[in-house]
């Protein structure tokens, strides 16, 4: 029969809470029938008991479906302990420390390729911008990326040219913004004409934009694939065929999780059908996107530790209708004073990331201290 062991193998309820406290990734360990060991992971919630038990279950109800019959959990059920009170009231703690003394942000950074010194791009308190992706035109750098209002809580996609001696953003204008989030605007060329494939999950999409006035002007011309709750996806050509890589959230698996690979022989016009063998990578430290393939290299987010933890560049060894593989080269570190990165992207002399800050100006304390208490208003109303 096979089995499963969820984290060291301890009980449910103190493997999901210790998790959640240390807002760490939980390993499922399946050992099938041979004895061979399989490696799933788990992103947890960073402050809920409750919705990481359930994220828990419906893993296991999953990777049963998955392997077609009843695995056996090898840890103890889910059980109370003298401690319990005591980690509730620690990661009550811990979740309002975080929430109002330690506000966070997410701001945009480059480098020139010779230097290992990241310059940190002006930003507003009031914005969050991430997901850089950077194209080279006519002797400018052009940046396009996810900005977030505060007030709204709805991203859209920015472009503006990278000033490199003021280190900022100029020029900066909306060019995609739907009625739902956006961010991750991939960015491509097909058939010598530019492209965007920006993240729209909650649309449950993935649709591509064509540009038709570079840089503002940009219009969907087609929903690439339908009922799809994905992130942070990417297109490769090769050998005649178009490959799109993507991360899903469904039946217990949430962003970040898996990879999944799906192919077509027209992106224009054709359908996207999934590859055999899908998901072709489950490792939550090197599933998700973080940022456009070239030569051959994969940048992936490394969300073991938190959403964000890192990203790596991973070497395709294999792209086709029936495998893919693909081996690991480096992470890049964070630079001081930051804690998180998930995108990386780079052309001609420039590279760019988005970066994840404390921001403890008394401006963003105001800001971020009225957002918590508006969050809080809209969960008693409901």
């Amino acid at each position: 029969m096979v089995s499963l062991k969820i984290g060291s193998g301890r009980s449910l309820s103190l493997e999901i809470m210790l998790s959640t406290i240390f807002y760490d990734s939980l390993l499922f360990e399946i050992t099938d029938d041979n004895g061979e060991k399989i490696n799933y992971s788990l992103l947890p919630n960073r402050i809920s008991f409750k919705k990481n038990k359930i994220l828990v279950d419906s893993k296991i109800c999953m990777l049963q479906e998955r392997y077609g019959y009843k695995i056996n959990i090898r840890n103890p059920s889910y059980s109370r302990s003298i401690f319990t009170p005591l980690l509730y009231a620690i990661l009550f703690f811990k979740t309002l420390f975080t929430k109002i003394f330690i506000p966070s942000q997410w701001i945009l950074a480059f480098k020139e390729k010779s230097t290992d010194k990241w310059s940190k791009i002006k930003f507003d308190n009031n914005e969050l911008m991430a997901d850089p992706f950077i194209y080279y035109h006519n002797s400018k750098y052009y940046v396009l990326y996810e900005a977030l209002n505060y007030d709204t809580d709805k991203g859209y996609i920015s472009i503006g040219t990278l000033d490199v001696k003021n280190k900022e953003i100029i020029d900066n204008h909306i060019i995609i913004e739907e009625n739902y989030h956006l961010s991750y605007p991939f960015i491509l060329k097909i058939n010598d004409e530019l492209y965007i494939i920006p993240e729209s999950s909650y649309n449950n999409t993935i649709d591509l934009y064509k540009c038709i006035e570079f840089p503002y002007k940009w219009e969907k011309i087609r929903t690439l694939i339908d009922n799809i709750s994905a992130v942070d996806t990417n297109l490769i050509n090769k050998n005649g065929l178009w490959y799109l890589l993507t991360s899903e959230k469904k039946m217990g698996v949430s962003f970040g999780d898996e990879l999944s690979l799906y192919v077509t022989d027209d992106p224009l016009s054709g359908t996207f059908l999934p590859v055999i063998g899908n998901p072709v990578v489950h490792d939550i430290s090197k599933s998700r996107n973080a940022g456009e393939i070239l030569n051959n290299i994969r940048v992936s987010q490394d969300c073991s530790k938190r959403y964000g933890y890192r990203v790596n560049f991973m070497e395709i060894n294999e792209l086709s209708e029936n495998n893919y593989s693909e081996r690991y080269i480096k992470s890049l570190k964070l630079p001081f004073g930051t804690i998180a990165m998930h995108t990386y992207n780079s052309a001609e002399n420039i590279e760019i990331v988005d970066l994840k800050i404390i921001n403890i100006s008394p401006y963003f304390l105001y800001r971020n201290l009225c957002r918590i208490i508006k969050k809080l208003k809209a969960k008693i109303l409901k």
